[in-house]
């Protein structure tokens, strides 16, 4: 990927009126959920868990159509009830269960120390974009887990590949920077809507950028 090429993608997400629309729409939904599970009583928890289990799936699904929207030179889509729905395309439901992994292995390995959380939060970073494009193009979960097909996507796509976790590296460290000066917090969650959005539509256009990427897959 090219200097000028990686500049317009990473102002592309704020380019965009849909996406922008798409990522307050999110943020405001966060939101109301955190002002849920503030309320006293264990309504309010009940609640604001109700609206994460439908949101959090829609947010990562959401992000998979920007990405093979980017990647096919599409318009990017708007949020619509299609991402809410808990039936059809249940191959897109599948960022949920990564993230899931995420935090379920970082629990885990908190009791060893922060250092190996670190780490597999590193290997899971480098990972986590190919496993989406594999995903994109296949349908197919348990390929985008396969660490053949995640090897050969980093062959494919070479050393512009890790421009993608590495500059989502860069940005948490931005964000956690500015978080610790005082910076208002509503900010730093609009930076990190943005931060992941910035990975589906980043991993979509290497992908387009990179014709036989499919056969080369398959």
């Amino acid at each position: 990927m090219k200097p000028a090429d990686l500049r317009r993608e990473l102002l592309y997400p704020l380019t965009d009126m849909a996406i922008i629309l798409a990522m307050l729409f999110f943020w405001l939904m966060f939101n109301v959920a955190t002002m849920l599970a503030s309320m006293p009583g264990f309504i309010g928890g009940i609640l604001a868990l109700t609206v994460l289990l439908i949101l959090t799936p829609a947010f990562f699904r959401h992000g998979l159509y920007l990405l093979e929207a980017r990647a096919n030179g599409r318009q990017a889509p708007v949020p619509s009830s299609e991402v809410f729905a808990l039936t059809g395309a249940l191959w897109s439901l599948t960022p949920f269960i990564l993230i899931a992994l995420l935090v379920w292995g970082s629990i885990l390995l908190s009791d060893y120390g922060i250092g190996w959380v670190v780490l597999y939060g590193s290997i899971y970073l480098l990972i986590m974009p190919a496993s989406l494009a594999i995903l994109a193009i296949t349908h197919s979960p348990v390929e985008s887990l396969n660490p053949a097909a995640v090897m050969r996507m980093f062959r494919v796509c070479g050393p512009s590949y890790f421009l993608i976790p590495g500059i989502a590296l860069v940005l948490a460290a931005i964000f956690a920077s500015l978080s610790a000066t005082g910076v208002p917090d509503f900010i730093i969650e609009l930076g990190a809507i943005y931060q992941v959005i910035l990975v589906f539509t980043l991993t979509g256009a290497l992908w387009s950028l990179t014709p036989f990427i499919l056969i080369a897959l398959l």
